[in-house]
């Protein structure tokens, strides 16, 4: 069918779109610096986590028998790791501190190896990097006006090299979990 009004449609898009590097343009904002309002989101979101996982009954503290078929973790190759970068979407969603995804792409013949290294050694200290785990955090409004966090549906945009070393372990757990029904 087709739309009587394309710019109508359009328009909205757009404005969706830059509503989301709007940050703190709901009402409840009170603080001009932003810095208040920043503070919020932040205990807001840091406590969704908290309350999910407190809700989560704790492993036993012994296994009653030992796991017959224990997942290890072969080792990652240059070539593998050119194929995942090379399978990157080259979106403009990164945050400042992070790797481009373009750069990766453009340099991936050259950091293959030392990455399919670093992760290695990763996988063989069971080590998922410190740095690899912090995501920048926006909140995008759920309503037009937001009032409070709530209002707010927290997006994490996690770094590159972690989306890589991601899909590193998802293969290998694909693979242990498919084998092993």
């Amino acid at each position: 069918m087709k739309s009587k009004k394309p710019g109508k449609l359009l328009m909205k898009l757009y404005f969706y779109k830059n509503k989301k590097s709007k940050v703190g343009t709901g009402t409840y904002k009170t603080d001009p610096t932003n810095q208040n309002q920043c503070e919020k989101l932040n205990i807001h979101f840091s406590k969704i986590g908290k309350n999910i996982s407190s809700k989560i009954d704790p492993p036993p503290a012994t296994f009653i028998e030992p796991f017959p078929n224990s997942c290890t973790f072969a080792p990652t190759s240059a070539d593998e790791i050119r194929q995942i970068i090379a399978s990157l979407k080259c979106k403009t969603t990164s945050n400042s501190y992070d790797i481009p995804a373009n750069f990766l792409k453009i340099s991936a013949s050259s950091l293959s190896s030392w990455l399919s290294e670093l992760f290695n050694k990763c996988m063989a200290k069971g080590e998922f990097p410190i740095l690899l785990k912090i995501a920048q955090i926006t909140p995008i409004p759920k309503i037009t006006s937001p009032k409070s966090p709530n209002d707010d549906r927290p997006i994490s945009i996690l770094p590159t090299l972690s989306k890589i070393f991601e899909k590193v372990i998802y293969s290998r757990l694909y693979s242990f979990v498919t084998t092993h029904q």
